[in-house]
């Protein structure tokens, strides 16, 4: 049975209509899925939460053994400021509106840009990722180049509730010299992650 309380916010009622306690916040919404692969067109624009390590994909199969390949990939995690397009659990296209939070595939060129960042134990950034153009790159592969931006002033993690305190397990580490300035520029490389 529901708790009924006083009139609910949206962010009290959870996916299947259950209206939340008073003071409860819904947690752990499905997940939409930006990737420009599967259709997505558009921009993702949102705060960059974490790195999130995926259950491994095949990848083919092994030709001696017929052994499936799996591949380990991660995602990073974004809590869209702008709508956007994303991925159902049904693989349709759907517009995602800005407060959800959405998994996006690390390509290569995304994690170069935006992991560093994404695992700041203090902050969070806003970015903006927008598919460009693909390109061949040989052996039958391809590669998205993107159009990509970031606020470089970062909002405190914690304004951002359990998944993003929860979803980084970066910490901050100064070198092994004593020397002061070698550590001050230690701590100031750490707190510029683009």
């Amino acid at each position: 049975m529901t708790a009924k309380t006083s009139p609910a916010s949206a962010a009290s009622v959870s996916q299947v209509g259950f209206v939340l306690p008073e003071g409860f916040d819904a947690v752990g919404l499905d997940r939409y899925m930006y990737n420009p692969n599967k259709g997505c067109k558009g921009a993702l624009r949102g705060h960059l939460l974490a790195v999130i390590a995926m259950p491994p994909m095949e990848r083919g199969k092994d030709p001696k053994t017929k052994e499936p390949i799996m591949q380990d990939w991660d995602c990073l995690l974004i809590k869209t400021t702008a709508e956007c397009d994303g991925i159902d659990r049904e693989q349709k296209v759907v517009k995602v509106s800005a407060g959800r939070e959405v998994l996006t595939p690390k390509t290569f060129k995304l994690g170069d840009t935006f992991e560093r960042a994404a695992l700041d134990p203090d902050f969070c950034y806003e970015v903006f990722i927008a598919p460009d153009k693909k390109i061949d790159i040989g052996s039958g592969q391809t590669m998205w180049l993107y159009n990509m931006g970031a606020v470089k002033k970062g909002t405190p993690r914690s304004e951002f509730g359990i998944s993003a305190r929860l979803a980084t397990t970066a910490t901050k580490a100064l070198p092994q010299s004593t020397g002061a300035a070698q550590a001050a520029e230690a701590v100031a490389e750490v707190a510029t992650p683009f």
